[in-house]
């Protein structure tokens, strides 16, 4: 038993490694794209800038002979002429972009990520059950936007803590409803429905049935932020978007739809 023990302990080890390898991949060679556009945008708005300042200069001229032949002119003799000072654009902002992470557990975020928030052509990277790790991987990159969407199942984990959601290493779902349906005035009854329930969409179902699914979530989305908050201890930005297969979108943290958009300014 204790071989088999070791064993399996060693295939999870090798198995968290393989994800982490793929997963920093991945978060590299997304922001390797970002940096190539980061790149075009900052030449395009340099040529953009040159051709401003050679139209100014250009209309400087102008005026300045213009102003010459007046006063050559006889009626401009005496007369005091005013100058006034061209503005130029301010290019300070060139060179400063964000460094975006969109990161799924797996293949039923991204497919949620295309079919239902439309981000087709965006750079997804998959996580797996490592958000601890993927949250490390991208602070240490230089990511500055960090959105994570997933399926309720998964996600409902971080409420407590949970970096890492893979059922071998904590479970909590039902214990995490529970909870927050208490904080929601629900009664011993109600929480007791939790335990029967075998998955979280039956859970939402039954939160639904008591009319009290939107505080709920509400609730432990709050509990995601705090502790997502407490693992990037403000070095970037986040968000996370949880989904369910029946009831769609149920539950967001408050800078999932600002990041949300920044991903739609760039879809192709």
């Amino acid at each position: 038993m204790e071989d088999a023990a070791v064993s399996e302990t060693e295939t999870l080890r090798k198995e968290e490694v393989s994800a982490d390898q793929k997963t920093e991949t991945l978060i590299r060679q997304v922001l390797a794209m970002e940096d190539v556009a980061v790149s075009e945008t900052q030449t395009q708005r340099k040529e953009e800038v040159s051709a401003d300042q050679k139209t100014e200069t250009s209309e400087e001229r102008t005026a300045a002979d213009e102003a010459v032949g007046r006063l050559q002119s006889p009626a401009a003799h005496g007369k005091q002429t005013e100058t006034t000072d061209s503005g130029r654009k301010d290019d300070g902002d060139i060179g400063r972009s964000a460094r975006r992470i969109l990161a799924v557990p797996g293949n039923y975020g991204q497919r949620y990520v295309e079919q239902q928030l439309g981000l087709r052509g965006v750079p997804v990277v998959e996580v797996s059950n490592y958000i601890g790790e993927a949250i490390d991987l991208a602070v240490s990159y230089g990511a500055t936007d960090f959105l994570l969407v997933g399926n309720v199942g998964k996600l409902v984990k971080l409420a407590a803590g949970i970096m890492n959601t893979h059922s071998r290493v904590a479970d909590g779902r039902w214990e995490i409803f529970a909870a927050h349906l208490a904080l929601c005035g629900g009664t011993r009854a109600q929480v007791a429905a939790m335990r029967e329930a075998t998955t979280t969409e039956e859970m939402l179902t039954r939160l639904e049935e008591m009319g009290l699914r939107v505080p709920v979530m509400a609730s432990i989305m709050g509990e995601i932020e705090a502790h997502m908050a407490h693992r990037i201890r403000g070095q970037m930005n986040f968000g996370v978007i949880v989904y369910s297969e029946r009831f769609g979108r149920v539950g967001e943290t408050a800078g999932a739809e600002r990041l949300l958009e920044g991903f739609c300014c760039i879809k192709s």
